[in-house]
């Protein structure tokens, strides 16, 4: 059977459809049959549902397992570390939290995403802090110049951000071991 290409609309559409009755198998078989014509935005929507997915499974531990050596998933992997360069901040947020969720540490991603951060942080709005540092501390993988930067902005803005996140994100700069005695960011 040939495979024929969508355009960016329909493979949004076709993603979404596939999310929709949460079937992991669809989803990674759009993703590969489309994966030289996935713009960021498919790429992207398409890690953030294959997180979702695995995320609501009775064995997800099993599932995130064998995600992280299916070559579909591999070859969306691919794709999305070279849109990174070009990604807006809610982007990589996601792309982070997708990661986290899925418990799959790229670290080639990871860096390209943190140094993105960085050389940008006029991208990162407030409600990207906590998907970025979340990620980044489930996957224990610490970036100490995105930590140092993102730590500032954090206490810059700390009166826009709920109870919630403002937990979640001291519970991750503690896994990142950024936070000292009397709870003093260890990265500001």
């Amino acid at each position: 059977v040939a495979r024929q290409h969508l355009d960016c609309r329909e493979l949004q559409a076709n993603i979404l459809r596939a999310a929709e009755v949460s079937s992991l198998d669809s989803l990674m078989e759009c993703v590969e049959d489309n994966l030289s014509c996935l713009t960021p935005l498919n790429a992207v929507t398409a890690l953030v549902w294959i997180a979702r997915i695995c995320s609501t499974k009775v064995k997800r531990s099993d599932i995130q397992h064998a995600i992280g050596k299916d070559g579909r998933f591999l070859g969306l992997c691919t794709v999305l570390r070279g849109f990174v360069p070009d990604m807006a901040g809610g982007m990589l947020s996601a792309v982070v939290w997708a990661m986290g969720k899925l418990s799959v540490l790229d670290e080639v991603m990871l860096g390209a995403v943190a140094e993105r951060v960085v050389a940008n942080m006029n991208l990162i709005l407030p409600n990207h802090f906590l998907k970025l540092v979340w990620g980044f501390a489930r996957l224990r993988c610490r970036h100490e110049a995105m930590l140092e930067k993102l730590s500032g902005r954090v206490l810059a803005n700390v009166g826009s951000l709920t109870a919630a996140d403002t937990c979640n994100m001291l519970w991750s700069f503690i896994e990142l071991r950024c936070v000292g005695p009397g709870g003093r960011l260890l990265v500001d």
